[in-house]
């Protein structure tokens, strides 16, 4: 009994709409918001600027790394969040951070009865059971080269394939 919230794309322009209904729509629009970002992210300040303007509640923002996987800030900050947003995470970096104490927390909570998650642009596949690696290499499904690894099992039976019309070379994956 939880909500996920889902967007293929990374503009906070085009998932203004999806950021709306996740701050006043789902739990409450006072709630802090957890930020997990990757450790280049190029879109999370816009994200988190989109939802300094939608929500009273407090912004946290921290890199999905396993130095912050002990972080007594970090786990104030979840511990203080009613939602989480995730976004540029790279799949290796961010499992690794997901086995910590704090991503166990988060992995915990993000679970929990009336808990509300949003995952951002190719950081949606991790919702699923099984995340599909490499599906944006041209030919990787014609070579049957894709990798599967285990995903947060939020959604225990789907593989969640986003940007599944970027362009014509990797059509025949997605």
């Amino acid at each position: 009994n939880y909500t996920i919230l889902m967007s293929g794309g990374v503009s906070s322009i085009t998932n203004s709409d999806m950021m709306n209904v996740f701050v006043n729509e789902c739990g409450e629009s006072s709630d802090n918001v957890l930020v997990i970002k990757g450790e280049s992210s190029s879109n999370a300040q816009n994200f988190e600027n989109l939802l300094n303007q939608l929500t009273s509640g407090t912004i946290y923002s921290f890199e999905s790394t396993t130095a912050n996987g002990a972080s007594e800030q970090l786990a104030d900050a979840i511990w203080a969040s009613g939602k989480f947003l995730f976004i540029d995470n790279d799949y290796d970096d961010f499992m690794d951070f997901m086995e910590t104490t704090n991503g166990t927390h988060i992995r915990n909570l993000i679970k929990a009865n009336e808990a509300v998650s949003a995952f951002v642009g190719d950081n949606a596949r991790f919702a699923g059971t099984t995340v599909v690696r490499n599906y944006l290499d041209p030919g990787a499904g014609y070579y049957a080269e894709f990798e599967f690894d285990p995903g947060l099992n939020l959604l225990q039976t789907s593989v969640v394939m986003p940007n599944t019309f970027k362009n014509s070379d990797v059509y025949e994956n997605t």
